[in-house]
């Protein structure tokens, strides 16, 4: 339970020891006090106790009304309680004791060392005005009632200590949550399990019941997407996509400030389109300084916002989701950042093997078409985007080692000799060699080393055999072994798609994958490997004319 609901709970309390002092009081001041002040008084006292239980019964109402009327009527008891002790009889002093009552309620609900001390103020001068202008004998003097109050006092200041650590122990806990949230920032992992794993976090800290990111579009800038979202209940509604300006997390981005929304259950208050219903949601902007794009500083700029919702939320939590916001918005800046640089880095190499291709006009554009092959194979098979990203680098890069072979090898007419095929043979573990200082991970450097190997330990340069093949590297080498048989060659025509599939059928849990060689089967109709393959079984059919 966080601070502000252990407040709320110790309010409660308070109450009800309040309407036991009230009927403590009657008791005791039934025979000193007039009858009509006395009904007067525990009217006040009951009626108030009533109305301030309703008020503090959700922590919505809470916090807008029933914070501020408790401690009203509180510094209201206290005259109460102790002008009969001044203008009464000696025996009211014994009203006193609910005077400490009253204190000590407050210290206990409250967080604030000022009311506590003029609260106790107001006791000790009524406390010097019974004593100054009224003479009773010892036993029941004002020096008592003095006494009495600053024991309460005392006690009241221990009891805000304990409150002090409470509050000390509210923040430790978010500094772990925020060392929580960084070290997951730093952990390997694409941006959506980043963000979902600090939103989670972040939900659990503040006690609230749910959460949501929502970024903003990069090519529109005008709208919103959810990026991720969290419930400790299941399944919630959230916005799936807002325009700048529109609903709180709309606002929220195109003002860049945060925003709090509280509804009382009644006045039919959305948050994002969604009901509010009897809760509080809380909407932080998450922007940066960024380099984007031409890798210009931009200055500030709205990336998205974060929004939890939940009860029993307040100002207070403001801060530490700004914090929380701070850290996503380096996260994403990051991501964003790589996403660039990629993507040039990428536009690179293929520019690189495009190049290379074009010292032989047969292979021309076999590099593209066996990485868009695999990525299509692998998307079939249900591979993750960055398995996808993996096989994209090495599929490009796979034959780049052919820029160590002899041009009078790559460029022959007719077929190898076998001693041309040795050093045709060499050109994986040269371009390992080239890629290797470029520090690719070791997917990629496996497709561009070994994307020759067969199931069945007969291919090169490693000889690897059955489980030794990842995934991704069986994928290649079927794509590679049908693009090659696809292609035109000097001592060969085009082979027809049907001719060269009951190749690799034969072949299949022989030399290549079976699941992959049925996953291109499934391909073979489809429009997207019909409009890759088109160029060629056209330039086929004019060589054959």
């Amino acid at each position: 339970m966080d601070i502000q609901s252990q407040e709320r709970e110790r309010e409660l309390w308070a109450l009800k020891l309040r309407l036991i002092a009230i009927i403590a009081v009657g008791l005791l001041s039934f025979d000193t006090v007039p009858f009509t002040a006395l009904m007067l008084a525990i009217s006040f006292g009951v009626v108030s106790s009533v109305l301030a239980f309703v008020l503090c019964g959700s922590p919505q109402t809470y916090y807008r009304l029933g914070r501020n009327f408790t401690g009203t009527i509180r510094f209201i008891d206290l005259p109460i309680l102790l002008a009969p002790v001044t203008l009464s009889s000696a025996h009211s002093v014994r009203i006193w004791m609910a005077a400490a009552v009253v204190i000590f309620a407050e210290a206990a609900s409250r967080r604030t060392l000022n009311r506590l001390v003029s609260l106790t103020l107001i006791g000790l001068i009524f406390a010097a005005v019974s004593y100054s202008f009224r003479w009773v004998s010892l036993e029941n003097c004002g020096w008592v009632s003095s006494l009495l109050v600053g024991s309460a006092l005392c006690s009241a200041l221990l009891l805000r200590v304990a409150h002090h650590e409470d509050a000390l122990g509210q923040n430790f806990s978010r500094l772990q949550a925020m060392i929580s949230c960084s070290t997951k920032m730093v952990s390997e992992g694409d941006i959506r399990t980043i963000l979902a794993e600090i939103l989670k976090s972040s939900v659990i800290e503040v006690g609230a019941t749910a959460g949501y990111v929502m970024l903003v579009d990069q090519e529109s800038g005008q709208q919103l997407m959810s990026e991720v979202a969290f419930s400790t209940k299941g399944e919630f509604a959230f916005p799936k996509k807002l325009k700048t300006g529109e609903g709180l997390s709309g606002q929220v981005v195109q003002k860049n400030q945060p925003i709090a929304l509280q509804s009382n259950g009644l006045d039919g208050a959305e948050c994002d389109g969604n009901p509010l219903g009897s809760q509080v949601a809380i909407c932080v902007p998450i922007s940066a300084r960024g380099l984007f794009r031409n890798s210009q500083a931009t200055g500030d700029q709205t990336l998205g916002s974060m929004t939890v919702i939940g009860n029993g939320l307040s100002s207070g939590d403001m801060p530490f989701l700004c914090s929380v916001a701070s850290l996503m918005s380096v996260s994403i800046s990051n991501s964003r950042i790589e996403g660039e640089q990629r993507s040039t880095f990428f536009t690179t190499l293929e520019g690189i093997a495009t190049a290379l291709e074009a010292r032989d006009e047969y292979t021309t554009g076999h590099s593209a078409r066996v990485c868009q092959l695999s990525l299509m194979l692998a998307k079939s098979l249900g591979f993750s985007q960055d398995s996808l990203n993996e096989l994209r680098l090495g599929a490009i890069l796979h034959d780049i080692g052919k820029i160590g072979v002899p041009d009078s090898i790559v460029n022959k007419k007719g077929r190898l000799t076998d001693e041309e095929l040795v050093v045709m043979k060499t050109y994986p573990l040269i371009g390992y060699e080239i890629c290797k200082p470029l520090r690719l991970n070791e997917g990629v450097l496996m497709i561009i080393r070994n994307h020759h190997e067969k199931l069945d330990g007969t291919g090169y340069p490693d000889g690897l055999r059955g489980g030794e093949l990842p995934p991704l590297l069986r994928i290649v080498c079927v794509a590679d072994a049908f693009d090659a048989m696809s292609s035109y060659r000097p001592y060969r025509e085009v082979l027809k798609t049907e001719e060269v599939f009951v190749e690799l059928s034969k072949s299949a849990g022989v030399h290549f994958d079976p699941i992959v060689v049925e996953a291109l089967r499934d391909l073979l109709g489809t429009e997207k490997f019909q409009e890759l393959y088109r160029p060629i079984w056209e330039r086929g059919i004019e060589r054959a004319a």
